[in-house]
C-alpha cells in the first residue's frame, strides 16, 4: 500500500473542503479563541492567513457568538474572548444560499 500517497489525497481534500466548508469548527472546543480558529485553518490551509481580513470574514457570517467568558491567561497581554459556533445558524445561511468561503 502507498500510505503517504493516501494521506496526501486525504489532505488535499481536507484543506479544499475547509475553504468552502465550515469544518474547522468540529476539530475544536465547544469554546475556543479566536486565535485558535486562525491557527487550525493556517495549519489546514497550509499558509497563513491574513489576519484581520480572516476575522472580519469569519465574523460577519453571523455563525460565531462571542461569549462573556475570556480565555485563559498565559504570558503577557490581556485575555481574550472566547468564541461559540451555532451549526444552526450556518444552516440557516445554506437555506438562503448564502455560502462559506476562506
Amino acid at each position: 500500500f502507498d500510505h503517504a500517497a493516501i494521506l496526501q489525497a486525504a489532505l488535499r481534500r481536507l484543506r479544499a473542503k475547509a475553504t468552502y466548508e465550515p469544518i474547522g469548527f468540529d476539530l475544536l472546543d465547544d469554546k475556543f479563541p479566536f486565535s485558535h480558529l486562525e491557527h487550525l485553518y493556517t495549519t489546514l490551509l497550509g499558509q497563513v492567513v491574513e489576519r484581520r481580513n480572516f476575522r472580519r470574514k469569519i465574523l460577519q457570517y453571523g455563525f460565531l457568538e462571542e461569549l462573556a467568558e475570556k480565555a485563559p491567561h498565559h504570558g503577557s497581554g490581556r485575555p481574550g474572548a472566547l468564541y461559540r459556533f451555532h451549526q444552526n445558524r450556518y444552516f440557516e445561511l445554506v437555506e438562503k444560499e448564502i455560502f462559506f468561503e476562506v
